[in-house]
């Protein structure tokens, strides 16, 4: 207990709470040509494609809604000189009380009654993460309720122009080891009943000091404590925030018999404030935060807890420990940082290429850190030399990244940093990097802007991988495009689809020589694709015209949609969630309705000739290959009329033809039943089965190596 020998008017929490000695803050703050099918003359054989992917589907939680790119004009003005200098933030005239600007401590809270107001004002706090603040444990201790309690963060008025961000509290942990009687373990932390967002402009975390951080926590050493509180003992409130420089003394002054003696406890209490007295903390600061400040970011060694009476002599504040022991372990265990939050915790990347899920949302920076505000870390070590890609897309706040080498955070060579790319305020850089060499990324948000991101690399890249050098297609039609995305990134500014992730994409560039309807189609592609359509002529300005991801039952994609003769569409093809794999992507614009399963055409009784055409044609998702690969295929549909045994051909065509028959009602559950290539030396077809009276049976046809041209289909009965 406190010693009941101290005169009592000399004991006072720092509850009522004022800084005395401090300054009031400001308050500004390919098609074959027609022709007659000639005999088979050791014809090269046909190159199967990949193989295609399981039929089904997947969660559709794994892929959130993509926020849309900032552009460059909404960018904010921030203190940052990145890469040239370090930091010009927060906190650098402090020292000595002088005035500070609004803004100087984004991460201060003043805790009020629900009710509001300034007469509501008790107590300070500091804000640790979008949902954590941290105060006195004697603040909120005697029954005080989450329900009571509100808070306003990052002003510097209580009452006036400048009065922060009003959240209100929904829960109340104290430190298990509160004493009320010795003041022993006097930290709380408040969980905010609503998230802090990267909109709530004004307000920041900032985090515990690790130990004694830089050499910066010994006696002697400044630090700056604010408030609200009195500027005198017993004093008003003041509705100006306040500051004030006191220096850090010994567990050995502190506990001197001149000064707290017995009551001062080391291992949870820390001491600041001139002995002489004439600066610190009073009635009304309490839980307010003692900081270290710094030109990047502050950090917190303790918060304001007792003393007798305000800034005399032999007593300074004080203050309980934050920066190590018990009352550090309760407080970050409640507080959740990225786990890439520090440079020695860094998320590994694999391969030559990839993607990963990020978020700097509660970052903070190491000791000794370069640059940033609110920083996550990654290290990717390729395992090969050449021209890499490093990009940031896929998020609505404004980025920056950084690569580095070296093997610490306080050594450290930068070798490419950026920014805004590509007229967004997403990030992207290149470099060449050098096998087994370990380059550190940094991501950040400028002017400690946060939020959840993708980052993609890769090395080697694909040739179309970027926007700016998309593969040029051409004509109505096409073969099989067979490609990989395997190295492919996301670039800076991408538009990502409803239904996946732009980090592992390819471009295409596509003038339609006709108007229409088109259809493309990554049927064969051995992953799970992504497709869509956009017109526009830069990679951050793109209009929707069509997408798709899963077709037919399968996780490969095709879309359709309308177009005009001259106009150029740009064709994205990427991986759901960043998959990657063999590409295969085909298109054509106004096709014969049977170049779909379901668009097959019926065929009656037991003899006949329809004639068509697969001058069209393309594969669809999940078509199989019923004889060879799918590539410029054509249905038809006939029912059996009677049992028997039938033959089909397709002489008469004036192609190299593939014929085959199948059962089943759906593309993706057909059972093969016969199938020919080339027949009595030609490069016809011809296939006899046996049928049973009323049964459908799909009839396809197809061009042998992408053989297109006109079809004629001959179907009797043979016995």
């Amino acid at each position: 207990m406190l010693d009941s020998s101290i005169d009592s008017s000399r004991t006072w929490l720092r509850r009522a709470v004022a800084l005395v000695g401090g300054a009031a803050l400001a308050t500004t703050m390919g098609m074959a040509a027609p022709g007659v099918a000639m005999a088979d003359k050791g014809k090269p054989a046909e190159q199967n494609r990949a193989a295609a992917p399981t039929f089904g589907t997947k969660p559709r939680a794994q892929v959130a809604a993509t926020p849309t790119p900032l552009l460059t004009k909404d960018k904010q003005a921030g203190p940052e000189t990145r890469p040239n200098g370090p930091n010009t933030g927060p906190g650098t005239q402090i020292v000595g009380g002088a005035p500070a600007s609004v803004g100087e401590y984004p991460y201060f809270v003043s805790l009020q009654s629900s009710s509001g107001g300034t007469g509501d004002f008790f107590c300070g706090g500091s804000l640790l993460s979008t949902t954590r603040v941290l105060t006195a444990a004697h603040c909120v201790d005697g029954g005080t309720t989450a329900g009571s309690l509100q808070v306003t963060i990052g002003g510097t008025t209580l009452s006036g122009s400048d009065v922060g961000v009003v959240r209100n509290i929904s829960a109340i942990n104290v430190h298990p080891g509160w004493n009320p009687s010795t003041f022993q373990n006097d930290v709380a932390i408040l969980t905010l009943a609503t998230p802090i967002t990267r909109t709530d402009a004004g307000a920041q975390w900032l985090r515990l000091a690790q130990g004694n951080e830089l050499g910066m926590v010994d006696p002697g050493d400044p630090t700056t404590v604010i408030g609200h509180g009195s500027t005198s003992s017993g004093g008003p409130t003041s509705n100006q925030l306040l500051e004030v420089s006191v220096p850090i003394q010994s567990d050995a002054a502190m506990s001197a018999p001149s000064s707290y003696g017995a009551q001062f406890h080391g291992p949870t209490m820390i001491g600041a404030g001139p002995m002489a007295g004439g600066q610190d903390s009073c009635q009304g600061d309490s839980g307010g935060p003692l900081v270290l400040t710094g030109p990047s970011q502050d950090v917190q060694i303790g918060d304001v807890s007792w003393g007798f009476g305000c800034a005399a002599a032999n007593f300074p504040g004080v203050y309980g420990e934050l920066y190590q022991g018990g009352m550090a372990t309760f407080v970050n265990g409640l507080v959740a940082r990225p786990s890439n939050d520090t440079f020695g915790g860094s998320t590994g990347l694999g391969g030559n290429a990839g993607s990963i899920a990020g978020s700097n949302e509660n970052a903070t920076m190491d000791p000794a850190e370069p640059g940033g505000e609110a920083t996550v870390w990654y290290h990717w070590t390729p395992t090969e030399s050449g021209n890499a890609q490093i990009s940031l897309n896929q998020h609505g706040f404004d980025s920056q990244i950084s690569v580095y080498t070296g093997a610490s955070v306080n050594g450290l060579t930068l070798v490419g940093y950026n920014d805004d790319a590509n007229g967004t305020l997403q990030s992207e850089l290149e470099l060449t990097v050098t096998a087994g060499v370990t380059y550190r990324i940094q991501v950040d948000g400028f002017a400690f802007d946060y939020g959840a991101f993708r980052l993609s690399y890769g090395v080697n890249r694909e040739v179309n991988d970027d926007f700016a050098a998309a593969g040029a297609l051409s004509g109505a039609v096409s073969c099989p495009i067979h490609g990989t995305n395997s190295r492919a990134t996301g670039q800076a500014g991408e538009t990502a689809t409803n239904f996946g992730s732009a980090d592992s994409t390819l471009w295409y560039s596509w003038t339609a020589p006709e108007s229409g309807t088109a259809r493309f189609s990554s049927g064969g592609s051995n992953f799970d694709t992504v497709l869509a359509a956009y017109t526009g002529a830069s990679v951050n300005a793109l209009t929707l015209v069509a997408s798709n991801d899963d077709a037919n039952g399968t996780l490969q994609s095709q879309m359709s949609f309308g177009v005009t003769a001259g106009v150029t569409y740009r064709i994205q093809l990427g991986g759901y969630n960043g998959a990657r794999g063999n590409t295969v992507l085909q298109y054509t614009v106004n096709a014969a309705g049977n170049d779909l399963f379901a668009g097959a055409p019926t065929m009656l009784g037991g003899s006949g000739t329809v004639f068509g055409n697969n001058v069209r044609a393309i594969t669809e998702p999940g078509e199989p290959a019923l004889h060879g690969s799918a590539e410029s295929s054509a249905w038809f549909r006939w029912t059996a009329p009677s049992n028997g045994i039938y033959r089909f051909t397709t002489t008469g065509s004036n192609f190299d033809t593939v014929l085959a028959a199948a059962s089943g009602s759906f593309i993706t559950g057909l059972t093969l039943v016969a199938s020919n290539d080339d027949t009595n030396g030609t490069l016809q077809s011809q296939i006899d089965f046996t049928a049973t009276g009323g049964t459908t049976y799909y009839l396809w046809v197809d061009g042998f190596g992408c053989g297109r041209g006109s079809i004629q289909l001959n179907w009797s009965t043979i016995g």
